[in-house]
């Protein structure tokens, strides 16, 4: 795994560096005071759980009992398919 570096940007956007040359960025919703420029924490980590769940299903359910955000977390059982979260 890359060394992730996170800097903060203006209002509440950071931008996340990793790997050679990788980089995206993150915010709020407009609602909460964000630009809606980039995927919000909550986002990110339903993502990585939903790739959790096509390398091993048994961790997302795992993880999902501690995710902590009320979501529908409706996970499609075909591989390859889509993880709804």
């Amino acid at each position: 795994m890359s060394e992730v570096v996170v800097t903060s940007r203006k209002n509440l956007q950071n931008e996340v560096r990793y790997g050679v040359g990788q980089a995206f960025t993150t915010d709020e919703p407009s609602t909460l005071g964000g630009d809606d420029a980039g995927p919000d924490p909550y986002t990110l980590i339903l993502g990585a759980l939903g790739q959790l769940y096509f390398n091993d299903g048994a961790t997302l359910r795992a993880a999902q009992a501690v995710a902590g955000r009320e979501r529908d977390c409706a996970v499609a059982a075909e591989p390859h398919s889509r993880a709804r979260l």
